[in-house]
């Protein structure tokens, strides 16, 4: 054999090995992006109640989305409706801000009144003009009902118009009452974040009958423009509602009250342990209607000793739920730092390893 011959034979065993060494590490890079996607399956989802860094998402959003996703966050469930915006910002820059860091929006969490009773609202309804002074339109129970052929625009609850163009803005704010209004206009704003899920965390005023009857109304109200928009309603009880009185509390008569499909539940660890039970009763006793789950203690998750959190989340995976929050809410350091306790205090737990 030649020098060349030999060269050329010693070049191609030299790009041989060096191709088995690439396949190697490319065999190598795909196995570990596999187990990567694989563990990012099975790893508990842990996001975050925005609420807790309130202060923080006013001042620097873009910079507290980017914190709460290196602190291993999946997901947030935010509030701060106002106006069309969420902390101060629309809906589109807010997605934006949130999609950069990698982080769900799922849930938001709010905390409306209602404005006035279910009767005044039954009543609030007042046609327009141009409706009253129609003769073509049957009046029923202060409802509008234009001919079944027409294209109808619905306006309010029982109030139809024929024809579109005739109405304006204010005269539909007129036929609206304000909690509708309200409620409409969150909701929609939510929706544009992709939400899933609302969490009312209003409370009904005491556990009475008529209490509680007010209360389903306006659940049902809330519900009646959430499903409009494919969101499930939860309900987040404190701790008075968890309180049994003559054997019932608050939360059953309403569970009682309302069917499945239209109120789910949000149980807080840190409220059912003021009510004096664990929030695992909570989730056994209600089953597939506890949706989401905060975890929250005293301060932060974890410092306390009156909350099983690791028989928590094993109590939640045995039901499937998969949205849970950590919240804190009163502060012993600046919050993003209690923040970030509570989250590894979470991930250290044995029920949150895979």
């Amino acid at each position: 054999m030649d020098r060349l011959s030999f060269f050329k034979q010693g070049l191609s065993s030299v790009l041989d090995a060096t191709s088995s060494l690439i396949g190697i590490k490319k065999a190598a890079d795909s196995f570990t992006e596999a187990v990567s996607e694989a563990l990012s399956e099975v790893r508990t989802n842990i996001g975050l109640h925005l609420p807790t860094l309130d202060n923080d998402m006013y001042t620097s959003p873009e910079s507290t989305l980017d914190r709460i996703a290196q602190l291993g966050f999946t997901s947030i469930e935010v509030s701060a409706f106002y106006r069309g915006k969420v902390h101060l910002l629309p809906p589109s820059e807010f997605k934006a801000l949130a999609k950069k860091a990698g982080l769900r929006i799922d849930v938001a969490y709010l905390t409306m009144a209602p404005t006035m009773t279910p009767e005044e609202r039954a009543n609030y309804l007042a046609p327009t003009k141009a409706a009253s002074e129609s003769s073509s339109e049957t009046v029923n129970d202060g409802a509008n009902k234009a001919d079944s052929d027409s294209s109808d625009v619905v306006i309010s609850d029982g109030v139809n118009k024929a024809n579109s163009e005739i109405i304006t803005e204010e005269e539909c704010k007129e036929t609206k009452d304000p909690d509708t209004l309200w409620w409409e206009n969150a909701i929609a704003t939510y929706a544009q974040l992709g939400c899933k899920y609302i969490s009312l965390a209003y409370q009904p005023e005491g556990d009475s009958d008529k209490a509680i009857a007010d209360f389903v109304a306006y659940v049902n109200l809330i519900h009646s423009i959430a499903a409009k928009q494919n969101m499930q309603l939860c309900f987040h009880p404190k701790t008075e509602c968890l309180i049994p009185r003559n054997g019932e509390s608050a939360l059953d008569k309403i569970a009682a009250q309302c069917d499945a499909k239209v109120l789910s539940f949000e149980i807080d660890t840190y409220e059912a342990a003021k009510a004096g039970m664990a929030a695992t009763e909570l989730i056994k006793h209600f089953g597939s209607r506890v949706a989401l789950l905060h975890l929250h203690d005293e301060y932060n998750v974890g410092d306390g000793d009156k909350i099983d959190f690791d028989a928590t989340l094993k109590e939640a995976s045995r039901h499937g739920i998969d949205n849970i929050y950590i919240e804190v809410h009163n502060f012993t350091q600046p919050p993003i730092n209690c923040v970030e306790k509570s989250i590894f205090y979470v991930e250290a737990l044995p029920s949150a390893q895979y």
